[in-house]
């Protein structure tokens, strides 16, 4: 949102006012496009037959439960983000938790971490952490961490599988957390370069309508 106030009278300069929110809201309709087609692929390729053998390799039932939740969520994602509604914040944090929540059972359902899919989860803790602002970033890295842990630990109390790795469920929560990091830091930097953007592009305006 612009604000642009101009004084024909003193000639004063414009006060120029611009908040984020309407630059964010294309990154996330992006960011569902990338969710849609992780779901469309892996429900498509597992119903077809033609997927890896370590997807739903532990339960199938479960990761085609879960494709077509995720699918219909997405496709839902679509419609309120079109519709801008809820409010974009909310939608951030409901949308990528629910994408931690869906990849961690996809990867339960494949084999645990050992099937790779926790990067996935890194994916979302990005993308969640280019969207947001403050803390919620290192929330999302948190919330995955403790997913991949509790996964972790009920694999290996149930003996789910032929080998539990903590350790590649601690590396899993470092990168969490330094992704978070990382990707917050950027999206500061990429805010503020926007904001300056537009600020000299109003000002441009106001000089030339005062020549």
């Amino acid at each position: 949102t612009l604000v642009y106030k101009f004084n024909r009278t003193n000639m004063t300069s414009p006060t120029v006012q611009v908040t984020n929110a309407d630059l964010d809201w294309n990154p996330l309709y992006l960011f569902n496009i990338y969710r849609l087609t992780v779901a469309t692929v892996f429900l498509g390729a597992f119903i077809a037959d033609v997927a890896p053998s370590f997807l739903g390799g532990f339960d199938g039932r479960i990761f085609v439960i879960t494709g077509w939740f995720y699918l219909g969520f997405a496709l839902f994602c679509d419609y309120t983000i079109e519709q801008r509604w809820p409010h974009f914040n909310i939608q951030v944090l409901g949308q990528v938790l629910i994408d931690i929540f869906a990849m961690t059972l996809l990867m339960s359902a494949s084999g645990g971490v050992n099937s790779g899919l926790g990067m996935l989860l890194v994916v979302a803790v990005a993308g969640g952490s280019l969207l947001t602002e403050g803390r919620t970033a290192f929330f999302f890295a948190a919330v995955a961490s403790l997913g991949v842990l509790i996964q972790v630990t009920l694999a290996d109390i149930y003996e789910w599988f032929g080998q539990t790795s903590y350790t590649h469920g601690g590396m899993l929560g470092i990168s969490f957390f330094a992704t978070a990091f990382l990707a917050f830091s950027l999206a500061q930097r990429v805010r503020a370069s926007e904001t300056l953007a537009k600020q000299r592009g109003e000002h441009l305006r106001y000089l030339a309508q005062l020549n």
